[in-house]
């Protein structure tokens, strides 16, 4: 096997695959040699150009979805409940849409709309934890649970288990 000197002398480290091809292209005609090459560096780049797409959607994509996304805060104090609802940019969500539901039912207990501050706030309908939901423009949503004892408590009602604790500590201090 004859290998010429150029091949030999190339910059790159040639390796036992590297020989082999170059002993295949020899035997190919030029014109061969062209057209296999085309093929590879067109189905390189193809490649690479998919790579780049799909590397710039998936880096921009959470970018894109963070900048939009609604938050909604809530809490319950004195027999209401006070909410707000805003975009991570800290634009407000004016007349946006709230409902508010019993958590353990999925029952819809009202339903409101935000103020052009972003804010809703309703008397307590029933004590059950209330999930509230904040419809945003553009099919925007977020959601946010009050829990039982939170409720209670701002309706000024303690809970069983603190009430229970509570006699079994009067008893003893009774007797």
């Amino acid at each position: 096997m004859h290998i010429s000197e150029d091949v030999l002398s190339a910059p790159i480290p040639v390796t036992g695959a590297l020989l082999s091809a170059a002993v295949r292209l020899k035997k190919m005609s030029y014109e061969k040699i062209r057209e296999v090459a085309g093929k590879a560096v067109s189905k390189a780049v193809s490649s690479f150009v998919i790579f780049c797409l799909l590397f710039t959607v998936f880096c921009l994509l959470p970018a894109v979805t963070f900048a939009h996304k609604v938050n909604i805060y809530a809490y319950a104090e004195n027999g209401m409940v006070y909410l707000e609802g805003y975009f991570v940019d800290g634009t407000k969500c004016k007349n946006s849409i709230v409902e508010v539901f019993d958590e353990k039912d999925g029952m819809k207990l009202l339903e409101g709309k935000t103020d052009k501050d972003g804010r809703f706030s309703f008397k307590i309908p029933k004590v059950v934890s209330l999930k509230l939901v904040l419809h945003a423009s553009i099919g925007h949503r977020a959601e946010y649970t009050l829990g039982e004892d939170e409720v209670r408590e701002a309706m000024g009602i303690k809970s069983q288990e603190v009430k229970g604790q509570e006699s079994g500590v009067r008893k003893r201090s009774q007797d």
